[in-house]
This record gives structure tokens, C-alpha cells and sequence, in this order.
């Protein structure tokens, strides 16, 4: 879509050298399932605006931080660790 920057996932080791500045910026870890993968994303931003740069429907995934579901219009901040998943239903036969 026009307008809206690309995110450019972040290859960034999960344990950080022990020398590393502590005022170095830290990303949001996002958590995708289905298919499952990680990316570093530079925060902070609005659910509404991850999943929109993400390009995922609100409608049809849950954004999930510490356990916790977490609504549009939340702020996640720079160094959350967040999970994405689709909505899955079903139903009986």
C-alpha cells in the first residue's frame, strides 16, 4: 500500500554480547504463528499501526503481551515482546 513504510525485519542475536552499550535501542520482538516466525520491530507503536505495517487484519488476529490480550488502540512499547495469532474457529458438525 502507498504510504505506509515497509517494516525490514532486523536479524538481531537473542543473547546480546555482554559489551553492548545499555543505551542501545532496543526493538519489540513480535512473535508470528501460522506461519511461525520472529522479527525485531523499532518501536513503540499502536497495535492498530503494527498490524497495519505488518499488513494482518485486526479482525482476524489477536495481539497478545505477557500472557494478556491487547486491545487496537494500546500502545506496546519499545522493548515488548508480543505475540500475533490468527483467529481460528470452528464449529460442530
Amino acid at each position: 500500500t502507498q504510504g505506509r513504510p515497509k517494516i525490514i525485519p532486523q536479524v538481531i542475536p537473542k543473547d546480546l554480547p555482554k559489551d553492548m552499550p545499555k543505551d542501545m535501542p532496543k526493538d519489540m520482538r513480535v512473535l508470528l504463528r501460522n506461519p511461525r516466525r520472529e522479527l525485531d520491530i523499532a518501536g513503540p507503536r499502536r497495535v492498530h499501526a503494527l498490524l497495519a505495517d505488518l499488513e494482518l487484519n485486526r479482525e482476524s488476529h489477536l495481539v497478545i503481551r505477557n500472557g494478556t490480550l491487547v486491545p487496537s488502540d494500546e500502545e506496546l512499547a519499545a522493548d515488548d515482546v508480543v505475540e500475533i495469532r490468527p483467529v481460528i474457529s470452528g464449529g460442530a458438525v
